[in-house]
């Protein structure tokens, strides 16, 4: 239940179904590549999400984090890249450099041009030799 009253915005109690499925919430991402991002991964995160097209320094960073990560006693996050090519090399490159996760831009467009770009993106994922899951 949620309720506010304020200068710009009022109402009165609220709900919302249907409920997370998650416990405690849903996982918060946080996504950028910044400066600070990094410290806000770990208060406020429970998954990063860098900038995949600015990923030259991305291997530095998960290891960054990871420390960061160590030296606060919390466990790893996982680390996401969104916008992956479907290219078994750089899924490789990027589990190389920590990630966990990779996922697939798919265009928004009819299933005669999804569908195939799905199947190359799995047949990418398998031949990478990377766990899909």
């Amino acid at each position: 239940e949620a309720e506010f009253h304020g200068e710009f915005v009022d109402f009165d109690p609220i709900w919302s179904w249907p409920k997370p499925k998650q416990q405690p919430h849903p996982p918060i991402l946080v996504g950028g590549s910044g400066a600070r991002t990094l410290e806000r991964v770990m208060e406020y995160g429970d998954g990063w999400m860098p900038i995949g097209g600015r990923a030259s320094d991305l291997g530095d960073r998960v290891k960054e984090l990871r420390s960061l990560e160590k030296e606060a006693g919390k466990e790893p996050v996982p680390v996401s890249i969104f916008g992956c090519p479907p290219d078994p090399g750089a899924i490789q490159e990027y589990a190389g450099m920590g990630v966990d996760r990779v996922i697939f831009g798919m265009p928004d467009a009819e299933a005669d041009v999804v569908l195939p770009r799905l199947d190359r993106c799995m047949e990418a994922a398998k031949a990478s030799g990377v766990a899909v899951g």
